[in-house]
C-alpha cells in the first residue's frame, strides 16, 4: 500500500521500508511524520517567497483641500495570491479585474508594517523614472489644485440675480386673479 498526499504542489510519499516521509520533488527525505515533510516545504516556501520579494511603491491619488498629489507608500510585494475576477449578477460573462498580490507597508503613519491585499496595477516599481514620474504628477496636482481655487474664486464673482431684479414676480404672487 502506497501513502501519498499533495501539498502545496509538491507530493508526499511514505517510505515503509524506512518508516518516513519524503518528497522527491525538492528533495526532503526521512523525515518521521507528515507534519515534519510539511513544516520542511512551508519553510522552503517562506525563504523562495523571501528571495523573491519585490520593492515597490503602493501608489494613489490623494486629494485635500490643500492639494492633490501622489500618495506613494513604500512596500514589498511579498505573494502572488492569482487572478481577481468578478461576475455580473445578470450574466455568465466573467471579468478579468487584475493580479492580486499581498504587501507589506508602513501605512498612515504606523510605525509597524503590515500586510494588505493588492491588485498589481495599484503598484509601481521603486526606480528614477517612478520618482521622476511621481514628482511630475505632484507638480501636475500643486497647478491643478491653483487652477480649481481659481475656477472656484471665479465662479463666486459671477454675478447673481438681486431680489430687486424680481419685484414684478414677487407682486404677481401674492395677486389673486378672478376666475
Amino acid at each position: 500500500m502506497n501513502l501519498s498526499t499533495d501539498y502545496r504542489g509538491y507530493t508526499i510519499n511514505y517510505d515503509q521500508n524506512m518508516d518516513a516521509w519524503g518528497c522527491y520533488d525538492c528533495g526532503i527525505s526521512g523525515e518521521p511524520t507528515l507534519t515534519k515533510a510539511k513544516e520542511k516545504i512551508d519553510k522552503m516556501h517562506l525563504k523562495l517567497r523571501k528571495e523573491s520579494a519585490f520593492p515597490c511603491y503602493e501608489i494613489a491619488m490623494s486629494e485635500t483641500r490643500e492639494c492633490v498629489r501622489v500618495k506613494a507608500d513604500e512596500a514589498t510585494v511579498i505573494d502572488y495570491l492569482g487572478r481577481k475576477e468578478s461576475r455580473s449578477w445578470s450574466s455568465r460573462e466573467v471579468k478579468f479585474e487584475g493580479h492580486k498580490v499581498a504587501s507589506m507597508a508602513r501605512r498612515g503613519g504606523s510605525a509597524r508594517r503590515a500586510r494588505r491585499e493588492t491588485l498589481l496595477h495599484l503598484l509601481a516599481a521603486q526606480t528614477p523614472e517612478v520618482h521622476a514620474a511621481i514628482e511630475e504628477a505632484d507638480r501636475l496636482g500643486e497647478i491643478a489644485h491653483a487652477a480649481k481655487v481659481k475656477f472656484q474664486e471665479a465662479f463666486r464673482a459671477i454675478p447673481r440675480v438681486e431680489f430687486d431684479e424680481i419685484a414684478g414676480l414677487v407682486e404677481a404672487s401674492g395677486h389673486r386673479f378672478l376666475e
